[in-house]
């Protein structure tokens, strides 16, 4: 009898247990993935033109670090194609990390920045400045050559400052990722000290 309710109570205990966590991924890495954007010029004011320039990004090999699979998210425009171009990532419950260790993208709320650090390459010797990573709070609807994706941010924020002025201009970029798909546009690498971007925009991908 005892026998039979210590088993009793085990079964119940095991069917009580919490269901593990799932989370769902915003970054498709499978090598083979890929994704096609059309550069867009854009302007002070925010307007978009299509240029005829694409970038054909896709994941072209994996490998064990630290007994964790990361994939290599490589670009036909190298570095300049994307902030998380040319890098080694993983997806990390609910973060996008490289294998350094960096936090790109995170699908839960966030309190703050994941991410800060100087600008390597300031525009001059006496400027300063400062980057910080981190989610917007919300979804937002993201039209695209590829159609309407509802995504989730992520801001890089570029805060220059002249050394010994208390002015500082602020700048931003985006990265915006759509469930189960990737990255849908991202404001490609730019000089701080311009007054227009480029943008890369989802025409087409193929992903497993």
């Amino acid at each position: 009898m005892a026998m039979a309710l210590s088993c009793c109570w085990l079964s119940a205990c095991k069917n009580n247990a919490p269901a593990p966590v799932i989370y769902e991924s915003y970054s498709r890495l499978k090598t083979g993935n890929y994704w096609i954007y059309q550069v867009f010029e854009v302007d002070s004011a925010g307007n978009g033109s299509p240029t005829a320039e694409y970038d054909s990004c896709y994941i072209s090999k994996d490998t064990m670090i630290r007994g964790n699979t990361y994939y290599f998210l490589t670009s036909q425009n190298g570095g300049a194609g994307g902030y998380t171009c040319e890098r080694w990532l993983r997806d990390s419950l609910s973060y996008l990390v490289d294998d350094k260790g960096r936090k790109w993208f995170s699908s839960e709320p966030q309190p703050g920045p994941f991410a800060a650090f100087p600008l390597q390459e300031p525009p001059s010797p006496d400027t300063l400045a400062w980057i910080e990573e981190g989610m917007e709070e919300g979804y937002a609807t993201t039209a695209v050559p590829a159609g309407l994706f509802l995504t989730l941010n992520c801001r890089r924020t570029i805060t220059i400052r002249q050394a010994g002025s208390t002015a500082q201009q602020v700048r931003y970029a985006h990265r915006r990722y759509a469930l189960h798909l990737g990255i849908v546009s991202e404001t490609m690498p730019f000089l701080p000290e311009s007054t227009h971007f480029r943008e890369k925009r989802l025409v087409r991908y193929g992903i497993q």
